[in-house]
């Protein structure tokens, strides 16, 4: 049961912590990189969540704390809700080292691909259902 406290806690910490680290970063740089289309804010907070998953995970399972509470707050909850980018990323480097590179490859093009083709459909089918076209 505190597991799940914990998770929950850790996951509301990490989703108001993506939200206001991508504002001021996205502010921050606003004028500087307006040339530039995508979101440095998003990128800078899965690129982050990246390093800090990592090294937590490192942290945690030399200590073996791995499966402790603490742990499903700050990687599932924490570091899963500031960037689920960064959980991904994580599954991808185990199934590489595990199954080896073409799994993981096929994992990142179905995730990523399959991924974005459907946001195209379901914007498609959420326009036709509101009659709102884009």
């Amino acid at each position: 049961m505190w597991k799940l406290v914990l998770l929950a806690m850790g996951g509301a910490m990490g989703a108001v912590l993506r939200v206001e680290a991508v504002r001021l970063i996205d502010g921050l740089f606003q004028h500087r990189v307006a040339w530039l289309p995508m979101n440095l804010g998003l990128l800078a907070v899965n690129l982050s969540g990246c390093l800090a998953f990592g090294v937590a995970w490192a942290v945690l399972d030399a200590r073996g704390q791995l499966h402790s509470a603490w742990a499903w707050a700050l990687l599932g909850g924490g570091l899963g809700a500031f960037t689920t980018f960064s959980t991904f990323a994580f599954e991808s480097t185990q199934l590489f080292e595990k199954a080896g590179g073409w799994w993981a490859v096929a994992q990142l093009i179905g995730h990523n691909a399959v991924g974005i083709a459907l946001i195209f459909v379901g914007l498609a089918a959420g326009r036709a259902m509101t009659g709102i076209g884009g």
